[in-house]
């Protein structure tokens, strides 16, 4: 199984993977145990492999910011103390 992440990173469409990312497109790894960032990396496809990166770490700064405050605060955080 394989969805279009995996067609962006293997057709070298860096702006189509971050559009992708954007909208929450799964990372999945496909039947042949690829995923797009490892199709990325084994083709060259450097701006791919940035594009899937950078969205990934925006991924994960918000969700580890939100769930520490969570965490922090004991359920989940107001929108004042997550934008502030």
């Amino acid at each position: 199984m394989i969805n279009t992440l995996h067609l962006y990173a293997y057709c070298n469409y860096p702006n189509n993977l971050k559009k992708a990312l954007k909208n929450s497109s799964s990372m999945i790894n496909s039947v042949f145990n690829q995923n797009p960032l490892s199709i990325a990396i084994l083709k060259g496809f450097k701006n791919c492999i940035n594009s899937i990166i950078l969205s990934l770490d925006n991924y994960l700064v918000v969700h580890i910011y939100t769930n520490s405050e969570s965490l922090r605060l004991g359920g989940k955080p107001s929108k004042s103390n997550t934008y502030s």
